[in-house]
């Protein structure tokens, strides 16, 4: 677990690669649910292909270079949860620490089925969209324990730079 600035939060393959360690199997926190287990399927693709990147079209790979395209988690998030700070993961969510944070706090749910915007949904997304807002609740739930305060906000429009449907939750002072 990373103790210090942020709180302690299940540490996804793509921490220890930046240096930070796990004190091993089912220690740490998780926000809810333990990922299952087994490979992980992309399911982002019902709507809209989301196939992964060529290496060439990823810059090699790396998710903490700078990402240009207009789906990052079509595009990185989803087919390698292993490259990020995974807090939750199952069929339908996703939730992992954000990899370029705005907040001392800053996490980020996302269905792991491409849906555009909060706005562009339909009731053929209910499914989805309860399962992304109860793990919302569940990852809020936390950081305001944790932190005694937390916010939640999805953008629209222009204001969406990743084209598919995200919540933030965040908490503490400003980044940048």
């Amino acid at each position: 677990m990373v103790e210090g600035a942020q709180r302690s939060y299940r540490l996804g393959a793509g921490c220890e690669a930046r240096g930070a360690s796990r004190n091993g199997p089912g220690q740490a926190v998780s926000t809810a649910r333990q990922p299952s287990g087994g490979s992980i399927a992309n399911t982002c693709s019902i709507r809209r292909s989301c196939s992964p990147p060529s290496s060439a079209e990823r810059g090699g790979g790396d998710t903490r270079s700078v990402y240009e395209g207009s789906d990052f988690y079509c595009d990185v998030a989803i087919p390698h949860p292993e490259r990020l700070d995974v807090v939750h993961l199952d069929e339908l969510v996703l939730a992992f620490r954000h990899t370029r944070p705005f907040w001392q706090t800053h996490l980020v749910v996302v269905p792991r089925r491409h849906l555009a915007s909060l706005t562009s949904l339909t009731r053929d997304d209910e499914r989805d969209v309860r399962a992304l807002f109860e793990v919302v609740q569940q990852v809020a739930r936390r950081v305001e324990h944790d932190e005694g305060e937390a916010a939640v906000l999805t953008n629209l429009g222009r204001y969406q730079d990743s084209k598919h449907l995200h919540v933030h939750v965040h908490s503490g002072a400003q980044l940048r």
